[in-house]
């Protein structure tokens, strides 16, 4: 089996796990950051974040879904009004 030349752009390496890892060790890190340890264009990586359900908030990125404890937490906020 040959690997034939072919037009258009190449395929990339997926890099979500790894994105996922820098950004848990540290919320603060720039796509450019990111993009710069991988290889890759930082608007590759934000991209990737959005498409992997992250967004920026104060500066932070951080999931776009609420975990457990947080939905707990604005629950009891919102009874205790």
């Amino acid at each position: 089996m040959n690997d034939n030349f072919r037009k258009g752009r190449p395929k990339i390496d997926n890099n979500d796990e790894k994105i996922k890892q820098f950004l848990l060790e540290d919320p603060l890190l720039s796509t450019r950051d990111i993009s710069e340890q991988l290889n890759v264009h930082k608007t590759t990586v934000s991209n990737r974040l959005k498409e992997i359900g992250f967004r920026k908030v104060a500066l932070k990125w951080v999931p776009h879904e609420l975990t457990k404890n947080l939905k707990e937490f604005k629950n009891q906020k919102n009874i205790s009004k």
